[in-house]
């Protein structure tokens, strides 16, 4: 190779923190895939590319942006045009049929296979959103008035969204109802399967409910429960229909029939899952692969539907799906608009005069999407209600106002110290503790004062950190006698599991906490979703850790009345890339009625100033250029 481009050749220095071993393999392999063989110094750039493109996904990027290779460096590589002709001359790129590791569109480049994940989530949800199934075409009025009932209009609400979000349901193979924390949209679901049941009469209708974790799949069976009840309190449907509903959610990885063993899927492609309707909790959580083996499973007249909160934290792993879904929303959140004819069937179902939002030039994927907006959880007007619209809206300054405004269920320690953190997490865990210990204690009563406080990190590591929180706080309580010394396993210990063992029915993300039987026997109490608790031996338990103190990405999809959110004091590169606004936002919601935040004025403009940036086409391919003008 020939090229005036200085070129970096140790690929330990393109991005020393988050280079791991799998990028360097891969970067080496990338030259020994290379026909014919690269000389030393293409060969040098290859792996480079390699091993980068590899640490893109590591960082939950979907691909690497070309035009961007410099900025991402801090260091000049060739121009992109050079970099795929290079590729292209060694075989390292799909051209037509023939197979080749890596795919170039767009100034993007893929993992082949990353590439056709992106390609097939489009099509199918496309597709999905342009299928009707006649469900709500044959008796629209009763229909209608069906919906009404189950959706009553609230005093000065003017469009009760969670009605238009199941009229959309009802029509489509596919519908996206999203909203923030405590906009209903469980409420919402369950409802809308009253009314599928209703309308399949003797007919058995096949529900699926998954999530992406164990844990999110427990809190939906809660939540379904806990709906259920309320509409037979409420003598919304019948028992038999209530009886209908089904009763357990599971994780996608078991609905889909994962084998380990096999690294694959029972269920994809060439067998399709076996259900009328599935409902998807928690989808901001979804993977771009897991999305794709979900959609290659399911029948056409499969309807999908995905509830989540398109502002929260993303995947763990590569992608940003929901919010790639939901990007029609951030452009209309005021004024709604849909096609001519949904806007035809939504007049006639949800009983609105929506004529003023019709538009012919909205995308039929548009028409899918429902935006739940009013919090049920706390009011928008609340100090925690503006904080997070705030942060939520990139509104640094008002964020800040919000927090110096000195309200007393947002509070804010704007210098933040280790010793202050702890002292707030020891204050917040006192009366838990202190319930915990005392033997022969009521299960039930010491897992709800366990769950009423929790400190959020937003890292692991680092002085406020999830690890040092955690054996800071147990070291306080130990100081005040509450924690025996030298005790590893003592009662008030509360663990979180962070593997998944299905013969327990534990899960990565529970939470257990270890109580003394009268005898002092000791053992873990989880509460399972029948709200009834159920112990383990210790000697059972799988993988755990302590925690007084959790990540926020831990937290995603919990509740507790007041948390204590940590920000670091000093990130480096590692810790930036997590001080995001769906960070913030998220941590700051998962309480239901006091936030207190530990964090530098500088730390809250940072991330609330900053995006989750996931380089991907799915956004493109779902929205073109066209349709977001």
């Amino acid at each position: 190779m020939s090229s005036t481009t200085p070129l970096r050749t140790d690929p330990r220095s393109i991005e020393g923190d988050g280079i791991r071993a799998l990028d360097r393999h891969f970067g080496d392999a990338l030259v020994r895939w290379a026909r014919p063989a690269a000389d030393a110094e293409t060969a040098a750039l290859l792996r480079r590319i390699g091993t980068l493109l590899s640490a893109e996904l590591g960082r939950q990027n979907v691909c690497l942006e070309l035009a961007a290779l410099s900025e991402i460096t801090g260091s000049d590589w060739p121009p992109p045009e050079r970099i795929l002709e290079l590729l292209a001359a060694h075989g390292l790129l799909r051209s037509g049929d023939a197979p080749a590791p890596l795919v170039a569109e767009a100034g993007r480049l893929y993992l082949a296979r990353y590439h056709d994940y992106e390609v097939q989530v489009a099509r199918a949800l496309h597709a999905r959103a342009e299928r009707t199934l006649g469900a709500v075409r044959d008796d629209p009025a009763q229909i209608a008035a069906r919906l009404a009932g189950l959706f009553a209009d609230d005093p000065g609400v003017d469009v009760n969204w969670q009605r238009v979000g199941a009229a959309i349901a009802l029509d489509r193979a596919l519908a996206v109802i999203t909203g923030g924390p405590g906009t209903g949209k469980t409420t919402t679901v369950t409802r809308l399967l009253v009314m599928l049941l209703e309308q399949a009469g003797d007919a058995p209708l096949r529900i699926r409910l998954a999530a992406p974790t164990g844990k999110a799949a427990a809190r939906l069976t809660e939540s379904i429960r806990d709906s259920r009840t309320r509409l037979l309190d409420a003598d919304l449907c019948t028992p038999e229909i209530a009886a209908a509903l089904p009763d357990a959610a599971e994780t996608l990885h078991r609905m889909l029939g994962y084998r380990a063993l096999e690294n694959g899927f029972r269920y994809g492609p060439a067998r399709s899952l076996a259900a009328d309707v599935v409902v998807v909790d928690e989808a901001s959580m979804v993977d771009l692969r897991m999305m794709a083996q979900l959609l290659s499973a399911l029948d056409d007249d499969t309807r999908l539907i995905l509830l989540g909160d398109k502002d929260q934290l993303s995947s763990v792993e590569a992608g940003r799906v929901l919010g790639d879904l939901c990007a029609w929303t951030e452009g209309h959140f005021e004024q709604e608009r849909f096609s001519p004819a949904a806007v035809a069937l939504l007049d006639g179902l949800a009983g609105y005069d929506f004529a003023a939002l019709a538009d012919p030039g909205v995308p039929v994927l548009a028409d899918a999407l429902c935006l739940l907006r009013r919090s049920h959880r706390f009011d928008a007007g609340s100090a925690i209600g503006r904080f997070a619209t705030a942060v939520n809206e990139g509104a640094g300054r008002m964020a800040v106002e919000a927090l110096e405004a000195d309200d007393e269920d947002l509070r804010w320690a704007p210098d933040p110290t280790p010793e202050g953190a702890v002292a707030a997490a020891l204050s917040g865990h006192r009366a838990a503790l202190e319930c915990a210990v005392q033997p022969g204690v009521e299960p039930a009563r010491a897992l709800d004062a366990l769950a009423a406080f929790r400190m959020l990190c937003a890292t692991r590591g680092g002085p406020l950190g999830v690890v040092r929180m955690n054996a800071a706080i147990e070291t306080g309580f130990r100081r005040e006698g509450l924690i025996p010394p030298g005790e590893v396993l003592y009662p008030g210990r509360p663990l979180m599991i962070t593997v998944n063992d299905y013969g327990l029915g534990l899960f990565n993300g529970d939470v257990g906490l270890v109580l003394a039987d009268a005898d002092g026997t000791l053992r873990v109490w989880f509460l399972g979703p029948d709200r009834v608790p159920r112990a383990v031996r210790p000697t059972r338990l799988p993988r755990h850790e302590t925690v007084f103190a959790m990540t926020v990405h831990k937290s995603q999809g919990s509740e507790f009345d007041r948390v204590e959110v940590v920000l670091p004091t000093s990130p480096g590169e590692s810790a930036s890339r997590l001080l995001t606004r769906e960070m913030l936002y998220t941590a700051v919601t998962r309480a239901r009625t006091g936030v207190g935040l530990h964090a530098s004025r500088e730390m809250v403009l940072q991330a609330t100033g900053r995006r989750t940036a996931r380089s991907s086409g799915l956004r493109d391919r779902l929205w073109p250029a066209d349709d977001r003008a």
